[in-house]
């Protein structure tokens, strides 16, 4: 039989019914007599109550809910409290009880519904300077031919003029006849023997290695990017 993995909600649900297992809720065996402040405020709010530690919670609750005429909603041996309607005529009276230690309100957090965010077509280099030259002037659009400056390449003070200047990738490779890039095929060298692979196989088959070293040296051309040292 296929084995289904479980959703993340569905989980944290089953984990958090695992920690308030049947050792830890308790529900009280009495049934309270009835209340004339509870039948008046029946839509009171939810209030969860903690008490400090030594105190017995299953019984504290039962003694708290007998007095209040109500019965809890919940009660967490573990975590020390329990939960349940508290008219505000009551609140002052639990909150004074000697093995209360917090009683809270509890309230019902939602979420928003999330919001797809809507990502633009332009780079961020033409959103940030539209006036930028591979920007087709103030459009904010690069266009689909010419040549672009990656907002990174700028960021990093390039692209910059070299005389001489040789730069070393070790990745995946190299792409030798892409027109962006001057590779030296006399320079490249593979130096991972695997199977069939010789020395000579250096050309990259994966496209990280060649992305890196345009991201260095793609030449200034008129065409796709241009990289720190051209």
């Amino acid at each position: 039989m296929p084995r289904r993995s479980l959703p993340p909600v569905l989980f944290a649900l089953l984990a958090l019914v695992a920690c308030f297992g049947d050792d830890d809720a308790v529900a009280p065996e009495f049934e309270p007599a009835a209340s004339p402040d509870l039948a008046l405020e029946e839509h009171a709010p939810v209030y969860i109550v903690m008490f400090h530690d030594g105190v017995d919670a299953v019984q504290a609750a039962r003694d708290l809910s007998a007095a209040l005429g109500t019965r809890p909603r919940s009660v967490w041996a573990a975590v020390r409290g329990f939960s349940a309607v508290i008219p505000e005529s009551r609140l002052a009276a639990v909150r004074s009880d000697p093995r209360v230690a917090v009683v809270s309100q509890n309230w019902t957090v939602s979420l928003p519904d999330p919001v797809r965010e809507v990502r633009p077509a332009a780079p961020r280099w033409c959103i940030d300077e539209p006036s930028h030259p591979a920007c087709n002037g103030d459009t904010g659009d690069p266009g689909s031919g010419g040549q672009i400056i990656p907002w990174g390449i700028t960021r990093v003070g390039g692209p910059g003029t070299t005389a001489s200047g040789r730069a070393w990738v070790i990745d995946t490779g190299v792409d030798p006849d892409h027109p962006d890039l001057k590779v030296d095929p006399d320079c490249s060298a593979n130096f991972v023997k695997r199977g069939n692979l010789t020395i000579a196989d250096w050309e990259d088959g994966n496209g990280h290695g060649t992305h890196v070293a345009g991201t260095i040296a793609a030449i200034d051309n008129d065409r796709d990017v241009v990289g720190v040292a051209p």
